[in-house]
């Protein structure tokens, strides 16, 4: 399966090998077969760790998390193509025709041919992966496009790689997810081919504006929730501060807006102590059973207490809809203004008043509801001088989203119903599809009720 990750920032930072550790970690699960690491900071200086092993074995062995710079490409291997050595572990960094370095996720199926198409055309290869082949065959094109052309000219380096991408592109055949990188400019290339891949930007104090591509989501909400979409046969050239998305095979630019992810990281991480998704979905269950069992009697204290105040559920409804206008802002820098000025505006005070007469009400623990992620976000936004009453009033807010499910699921059940009294009125069969385990729990509903003895009313279907 594998694993690729690559996270470049506008400046150098010192914990970047701290934060390409925790990311190669929460790619263990694609593979442990070997780790690798490339970073790079603002000289030029290029430092390639990699060996065989897993990386929450290998990443801290080789000190991975002490390196500082602003570039990093990192890759966890399951191996398919070549035997588990420290030469077929990624990335690859090679200087056959020009300098650079890059990873692969997937398989490249005519791996054989490409080998012996670029060892024809003077290239040295040093292993027996797949990955190497893809990046030596952007390597080939790119010097290519470089000749007679100004090679120290950043403008001639960036459409020499975007034209490498797309003959490379051509050139190779399978399914994979990819990032390379020119070191010159250090722009960095995430290529989505039939793999997983998702990218991400965001803002660092210290390294200034950023850009992620990782085969892996939960990875990238470490430490970004603002996401930009590509689909298949796509791919992205990016710097800290820049970003382009093309097509692959046209190389024709696309617009994509960026989004907020509202997943809470916990729902897609493995946790401790769990050393397994099985068994930490085991674990989860009796909290997802609790919550389940307080939206359907009406939600916690808190949500309660706001559906009683009836002069508050439209003033509720105005403020959950300006939060959702404020998740829509993917800019840092927007969303941070934005939220400043919703706090200490007419929204904020009239929350305020909400907040205040629906009481502590018990409190609420943690945020629940479908927005609580970004209301963790927006609590970390908020000044100091502001922290004061902010618990309450985030408490208020993720009580009144989950208010708005509870209706709807009201709503739902009582359509349903209305359609089983129907049914019975009419001698009609009310059927209940489940899947898998939900069949033993849909056999609950069927029934023979007095009004006939030739069918139940209701009737669980079996499942395929």
């Amino acid at each position: 399966m594998c694993g690729v990750i690559g996270l470049t920032y506008e400046h150098d930072v010192t914990t970047i090998g701290q934060v390409a550790t925790k990311m190669l970690k929460m790619l263990e699960y694609r593979g442990y077969d070997s780790t690798g690491a490339i970073i790079q900071d603002g000289k030029g200086r290029v430092t390639l760790k990699k060996d065989v092993g897993a990386p929450s074995v290998v990443a801290v062995r080789l000190g991975v998390d002490k390196l500082q710079g602003r570039v990093f490409c990192g890759q966890v291997r399951w191996a398919t193509f070549g035997v588990v050595t420290r030469e077929n572990a990624q990335p690859h960094e090679m200087s056959c025709k020009t300098h650079m370095y890059g990873a692969h996720n997937g398989n490249i199926t005519n791996c054989e041919r490409l080998r012996e198409w670029l060892i024809a055309q003077g290239h040295q290869i040093k292993s027996d992966n797949n990955g190497e082949m893809l990046v030596h065959t952007v390597e080939h094109f790119f010097a290519e496009e470089l000749t007679y052309k100004d090679a120290k000219d950043p403008a001639v380096r960036y459409q020499a790689m975007k034209q490498a991408v797309i003959l490379a592109g051509k050139k190779m055949v399978g399914s994979y997810a990819a990032v390379v990188v020119d070191p010159v400019t250090r722009n960095m290339v995430a290529i989505k081919a039939g793999s997983s891949l998702y990218i991400g930007k965001g803002l660092d104090p210290v390294g200034g504006n950023f850009h992620v591509a990782s085969s892996d989501l939960a990875s990238v909400l470490q430490i970004t929730r603002v996401l930009i979409p590509i689909r298949e046969s796509e791919f992205a050239i990016y710097s800290g501060g820049t970003f382009d998305l093309y097509d692959l095979k046209t190389g024709r630019k696309l617009k994509r807006a960026s989004q907020r992810s509202l997943l809470r990281v916990e729902e897609t991480t493995l946790q401790a102590p769990h050393a397994y998704f099985m068994e930490q979905e085991i674990a989860h269950q009796v909290d997802l059973t609790q919550r389940v069992i307080t939206l359907f009697s009406g939600g916690n204290a808190l949500t309660q207490a706001l559906r009683r105040n009836a002069k508050s559920i439209s003033s509720l409804k105005i403020l959950r809809n300006e939060v959702r206008k404020l998740a829509e802002l993917t800019e840092s820098r927007d969303l941070t203004a934005a939220w400043k000025r919703w706090l200490a505006g007419e929204s904020g005070r009239r929350l305020r008043k909400i907040a205040h007469d629906a009481g502590d009400a018990g409190g609420k623990p943690k945020f629940e509801s479908g927005y609580a992620g970004f209301l963790e976000e927006l609590r970390g936004l908020t000044p100091s001088e502001q922290h004061q009453d902010l618990t309450s009033l985030l408490n208020c807010l993720d009580a009144s989203f989950d208010l708005e499910d509870i209706e709807d699921l009201e709503k739902r059940i009582k359509t349903f119903v209305q359609l089983v009294n129907k049914a019975r009125k009419t001698g009609n069969t009310v059927y209940v599809l489940a899947c898998g385990s939900s069949f033993h729990a849909a056999k609950t509903a069927p029934i023979r009720l007095p009004w006939t003895e030739r069918r139940p009313a209701l009737s669980a279907a079996q499942p395929g």
